[in-house]
């Protein structure tokens, strides 16, 4: 007798975790406060360069720090930004995830302190370096 079988074939998805803070912190308004319409620009370029799952992390005193805090607000309750938990050193946990869902990490930060936990060629692999430039968001895959 031969058995109807269902195989089915996982495709692990191509994603990113985006250290928000790193990124958000080079472009400053008149006032010396982060832009947050740049979630939109890091959004659209992290999709057109193929990555299917983004997970934007900011560290929990982020709000603070942006122009619009109302827009940041919205941003987290429509999960488009998570924060990282209270007390919770957000690289580290920026680096948790990626290790645990093994996604890329878009940040500039060489993650120094923590290449002993997670293993300097490990991050040196993971990470994706960037440039905000008159506008457009250059990625270094």
């Amino acid at each position: 007798m031969i058995e109807k079988k269902i195989i089915t074939q996982h495709i692990p998805e191509n994603g990113i975790v985006s250290d928000l803070n790193n990124y958000l912190y080079e472009d400053k308004d008149s006032n010396g406060k982060i832009k947050i319409e740049n979630i939109e620009l890091l959004e659209d370029t992290l999709t057109e360069v193929g990555y299917s799952k983004k997970i934007l992390i900011g560290s929990s005193s982020l709000i603070y720090k942006v122009n619009k805090p109302k827009i940041y607000d919205q941003l987290v309750i429509e999960r488009r930004i998570c924060k990282a938990p209270a007390l919770i050193d957000a690289d580290w946990y920026i680096l948790k995830l990626a290790k645990v869902y093994n996604f890329d990490i878009l940040s500039n930060d060489k993650f120094k302190d923590y290449w002993e936990e997670f293993g300097k060629d490990w991050i040196m692999e993971k990470r994706k370096t960037f440039m905000l430039l008159e506008g457009k968001l250059i990625i270094k895959l």
